[in-house]
């Protein structure tokens, strides 16, 4: 099978069809829009976002004044973002460059000082080959100077154990699906990553200065971490 015909885990999709549900989902999350429009505007220059979906985060940096090319495996949600950007000013409109693609396999003609995935993006690597690819496609996009961050959740022993109605976890491929019922139903599936698992990918994959800190935030981790932030450098 060549790399242009990856196949995508069907939990990568379903929980992104219905637009509407996802909008509605998660309208009240903000403080991780927050922080990468802060850390993009301190970066400087064009942005990559691996799994930009309809531009919750897409939107809030193009209207920040900073340059940003999404790239999204879903067209439902490019759709969106599309339309919603007809409905923004020009100078906005300007700044967002939109490739459908896999973030596995994709390939651009620029490179970038940051690569971001926000909202659990890299928990849709649900395996070694796929978090290799993806990182050597980053290493690739960056600039000697580049900064790669993304955020994933921090695994929790009551979904992880099942005490939780709709969730499921398998242990030999560190997968947890969580089935929503309200309208219209979705399954969204997320590969766990641990603190430590995480330090030794990226350094294993050509990255360096690996930072794990907690919660949009400078703290470090500990037992009440909600979302892992991690930072790192090309090697």
């Amino acid at each position: 099978m060549s790399r242009a015909n990856l196949p995508l885990h069907p939990g990568a999709l379903s929980h992104y069809v219905d637009v509407a549900a996802y909008q509605r989902r998660y309208a009240t999350r903000a403080e991780d829009v927050a922080y990468y429009v802060r850390l993009s505007r301190r970066a400087g220059g064009e942005v990559l976002e691996y799994g930009c979906g309809n531009g919750r985060v897409t939107l809030a940096l193009a209207r920040a004044g900073i340059a940003v090319t999404g790239v999204d495996a879903s067209r439902f949600m490019l759709e969106d973002l599309r339309q919603r950007l007809k409905r923004e000013p020009a100078p906005v409109r300007r700044r967002v460059r939109l490739v459908l693609g896999d973030m596995r396999t994709q390939r651009l003609s620029r490179r970038f000082r940051l690569a971001i995935l926000p909202f659990n993006v890299f928990g849709h690597l649900y395996e070694r080959r796929d978090v290799e690819l993806v990182l050597a496609r980053v290493r690739q996009h960056l600039l000697p100077e580049g900064r790669l961050v993304f955020d994933v959740y921090m695994p929790r022993f009551e979904e992880l154990a099942g005490e939780l109605p709709g969730y499921h976890y398998e242990p030999l491929s560190q997968v947890l699906t969580v089935h929503f019922a309200d309208e219209p139903p979705s399954v969204l599936s997320q590969r766990q990553f641990y603190p430590e698992e995480l330090r030794m990918l990226l350094g294993y994959n050509g990255f360096r200065g690996v930072r794990l800190r907690s919660d949009f935030s400078d703290r470090p981790l500990d037992e009440d971490t909600q979302s892992i932030l991690v930072s790192a450098r090309p090697a």
